[in-house]
């Protein structure tokens, strides 16, 4: 059963992890090996995770150029540096969608982020709710500043 959940995380698969699943259910086993965020880290072509960069000497945290600094312990919930705790959705390598709690649905596309780098300051997202563009400013020591260009004003959710 642990091959068929974790598939590309076999590495890390010994005698002393098998003997964990070991006496327990069958509904039990599935439960244990679909919250071990070994599993959600196979889907890491569907997510931002898998072009990320790890944080040196920081377990857990990742970098993306377009993105900043993420921690995706508990994927598909990730912990962002500035915009706190979003569900990532990403249905190809094109395209991701983040599901932020206080906002709903904010979407991206790779044409989007393809020529951004370490200078980029901002990252432009579609708000769903509000059906317009509104662009977040990477790395604010002060969380979550978006600007507004129809209104032309920053603002925070």
């Amino acid at each position: 059963m642990i091959v068929a959940y974790w598939q590309d995380n076999l590495d890390v698969l010994s005698d002393e992890l098998i003997s964990e699943f070991a006496g327990m259910s069958t509904k039990q086993t599935i439960s244990a090996l679909m919250k071990d965020k070994r599993y959600f880290s196979r889907f890491g072509g569907y997510s931002i995770s898998r072009l990320s960069k790890e944080v040196e000497g920081v377990s857990g945290w990742k970098w993306l150029d377009w993105f900043g600094h993420f921690n995706e312990d508990n994927f598909p919930w990730i912990y962002h540096s500035g915009l706190g705790w979003l569900y990532v959705q990403g249905s190809s390598n094109e395209q991701v969608w983040f599901y932020m709690p206080a906002v709903g649905w904010l979407g991206t596309t790779e044409e989007i982020w393809k020529d951004m780098d370490s200078t980029s300051t901002y990252l432009w997202l579609y708000e769903q709710s509000g059906s317009r563009w509104v662009a977040y400013h990477l790395e604010q020591p002060s969380g979550n500043t978006f600007w507004d260009p129809q209104k032309k004003i920053f603002f925070k959710y």
